[in-house]
């Protein structure tokens, strides 16, 4: 009986905001209709409310798994297209002065709050994903970490994924998270699927019990392939209406990582909310033999009424067209899937991207549907990464589907002698007839370290200028695969903050760290206004010593001079000083302190907004010391000067229930950081170094009164 009566609670709540019905096209133009399967039920985990790791010293131990990377259809001919392209982009460059972007009158972003979010946990890339509630509750999660914010960036809780699943659950690690926020119910909804994938392997959905993400969620498991074809589920998409949750991904043939086919689960999302049996049905052998198919939520407040839209690119490789799919009906009344195509301008196929610093590459290779939202009449957006056919500068690809016509018009975006890459997407206006959005995106080259940028395309499609949201210490090489390229991402995480009284949204991208490893970066971007001079952008740190630093930033068009200002991080009092030239000399740092700095253009017609934040870290006067003591395979330490982060890398052979704690030189112990399990194979273990006092200090890892690793750490 309670359950029945929060479900009705929950229809009436959604029912009253929900307003946005689907058009309906010419049914002549259709090319299929199909039926989903019979209803199926999901397994409830149970309800969970993990207590937080300790805030202040941010212990995790990390399984690392290094499964391959899945191949999309056609894999040898992209990989092969992929090299002729990346010699001809790099031909082009070589021949051909770069270009600053067109800077025009359409409102550029502006990054307003903003901080440092999960830490690097070993993996590559971090799969970033992020929600905010209605009352500013952040939800950001990567591959395999989950941390709650508030809106000001206050870290409320934090704990590995394993850990916050139910304690039944015996999967070694997580990957690919994606978490949303359903404005029409108030409440969070969070995936993952357990890796190393394996055939019909567990995919986990959590609901969270209200709009507070600390106050608990309901967990769910389904099986990754519903077509029994002993396949694993990769690429997840999610979306909502009024009354279910749309879960996409592809299947692929394990353990040789090719694919098969893309599937969609349609599922009742008020059962899970009220923690009862989850009721479901799902689509397979779609038409159009679809690669990473993306439903498209209510980009506003409120939510689709009935069915679902959901697009994909027709060919991974490049095409003239792309699929967009129906829905029609609820899980429990046999519903039907449509498939229309419509044909668009022609997207070709993007190449790896290069970084400075490193021969080391990005990994760009195919434009498959990357995010989107549904806006009122019928209009479909999505972005999804291709490249110039002049330039071959991989762009991003930004699409307006007219669901009632069948149309499509499209525009894209790209910085001249860089890649762009891996875009999301959200609503960027209060207005609903206002077609206006954010693009966010990850950009390298081999003038800057990768970055996170995001820009803003307005009702009419023009584009703003770029706003570097941030940028890295350093290039990106984990040193697995041993050759080209590195993983860059699979996802920008975006959210719009809906009750927000003027247009923002909130982002979490990667960028590299001193460790050469990705860390994530969360930000609120707001309107801002037009400005007349171009904001600094291609920041990056050269000649540290324990005292000094170069900053360096690339032109500014029609810039005079340059205004910088620095601190210490945690300070609120700025240092600043001008340059005529795109560096400048600081000097008078302390040792081993970490500091941030911005840069404004000075032009004709005034100055710029101060750039984004840049962070950096001085040397020590004595080099920090970190011995090794070999009890291990494949061992690796590296500090995050960056991040306060003590990292540790070590390989066990079997299971084992670890404790691990710092002792000072007399071995009294400082704090006890970690007690569970550990799986076998590779692990990562860091903490927050920064609350250690200068001293010598020992990290011991037991397994029950043995010891089994020791490492000393010199902390000056």
């Amino acid at each position: 009986m309670k359950h029945t009566i929060v479900i009705a609670l929950l229809i009436a709540a959604t029912s009253a905001s929900a307003q946005n019905y689907l058009p309906i096209p010419d049914k002549n133009k259709a090319l299929s209709t199909a039926h989903a399967s019979g209803i199926k039920s999901a397994q409830l985990l149970g309800f969970v409310n993990p207590p937080s790791a300790d805030l202040k010293w941010k212990p995790a131990l990390i399984n690392i798994t290094h499964g391959i990377e899945h191949e999309a259809p056609n894999q040898e001919y992209l990989d092969s297209t992929n090299a002729v392209n990346f010699k001809r982009k790099m031909e082009y460059r070589n021949t051909h002065k770069a270009t600053s972007a067109n800077k025009t009158t359409i409102t550029t972003p502006v990054v307003e709050t903003n901080f440092a979010g999960n830490p690097n946990d070993g993996h590559t890339p971090l799969d970033n994903s992020i929600a905010i509630s209605n009352g500013g509750y952040i939800v950001s999660v990567s591959n395999s970490q989950i941390y709650f914010y508030n809106s000001s960036g206050s870290l409320l809780a934090l704990n590995s994924i394993v850990a916050f699943l139910p304690s039944s659950v015996t999967v070694s690690d997580v990957c690919d998270p994606d978490v949303f926020y359903d404005a029409c119910a108030d409440r969070f909804i969070f995936f993952c699927q357990q890796t190393p994938l394996v055939s019909n392997g567990k995919i986990f959905i959590c609901f969270s019990k209200d709009n507070n993400p600390m106050d608990g969620w309901w967990v769910y498991s389904l099986t990754g392939d519903p077509t029994g074809s002993g396949g694993a589920f990769d690429y997840p998409k999610i979306a909502v209406n009024d009354s279910e949750l749309f879960v996409t991904g592809n299947i692929y043939n394990e353990p040789s990582g090719t694919y098969d086919q893309s599937v969609i689960f349609q599922i009742n999302k008020l059962d899970g909310y009220a923690g009862s049996p989850l009721s479901y049905v799902y689509y397979q052998d779609i038409a159009g033999s679809p690669f990473t198919i993306l439903p498209v939520s209510y980009g506003q407040s409120g939510c689709i009424t009935t069915g679902m839209l959901l697009v994909s690119t027709n060919n991974v490789s490049g095409s003239t067209s792309i699929n967009v799919y129906q829905i029609v009906g609820n899980n429990c009344c046999s519903p039907t899937i449509t498939h229309y195509t419509v044909a668009t301008d022609p997207y070709y196929l993007p190449s790896d991207a290069v970084q400075l610093g490193t021969t080391m590459h990005l990994n760009v290779r195919d434009c498959r549907a990357l995010s989107g939202f549904y806006s009122n009449g019928g209009i479909i957006h999505f972005v999804f990464q291709s490249s110039d056919p002049i330039t071959g500068d991989d762009i991003i690809n930004y699409n307006r589907v007219d669901f009632t016509t069948l149309t499509n018009v499209s525009s894209t975006f790209g910085i001249s002698g860089g890649d762009c890459a891996y875009p999301s997407i959200a609503s960027f206006t209060t207005a609903p007839t206002d077609l206006s959005a954010l693009v966010g995106f990850g950009f390298s080259s081999s003038s800057v370290f990768p970055e996170v940028i995001v820009v803003n395309c307005d009702n009419s499609m023009s584009w703003s200028g770029s706003t570097l949201v941030k940028s890295s210490s350093s290039y990106v090489d984990y040193g697995y695969p041993s050759s080209p390229p590195e993983r860059w991402g699979d996802y920008t995480g975006i959210s719009r903050h809906h009750s927000s009284p003027t247009p923002t949204v909130w982002v979490s991208g990667m960028y590299g760290d001193l460790s050469n490893h990705w860390d994530t970066w969360i930000a609120e971007i707001g309107g801002g206004t037009s400005s007349t001079c171009a904001i600094p952008t291609g920041f990056s740190v050269t000649s540290i010593t324990p005292t000094s630093a170069i900053l360096n930033w690339t032109a500014a068009t029609g810039a005079v001079s340059y205004n910088i200002q620095y601190r210490q991080v945690g300070t609120t009092t700025w240092s600043s000083t001008t340059s005529t030239t795109t560096s400048v000399t600081i000097t008078g740092l302390v040792p081993l302190a970490s500091y941030e700095y911005q840069v404004q253009t000075v032009c004709a017609a005034g100055i710029s907004s101060w750039s984004s934040l840049t962070d950096f870290t001085t040397l020590s006067m004595i080099t920090e010391g970190i011995s090794a003591i070999a009890q291990m395979q494949h061992e690796k330490v590296y500090p995050n000067p960056t991040r306060g982060l003590f990292m540790l890398e070590f390989n066990i052979q079997c299971s084992l229930q670890l404790s691990i704690s710092i002792s000072d030189v007399t071995g009294r112990v400082i704090k006890e950081l970690y007690t569970g399990k550990a799986m076998s194979g590779d692990n990562v273990f860091s903490f927050d170094k920064s609350n250690l006092a200068a001293g010598v200090y020992f990290l011991n890892i037991k397994s029950g009164a043995e010891i089994i690793k020791t490492e000393k750490l010199v902390i000056n």
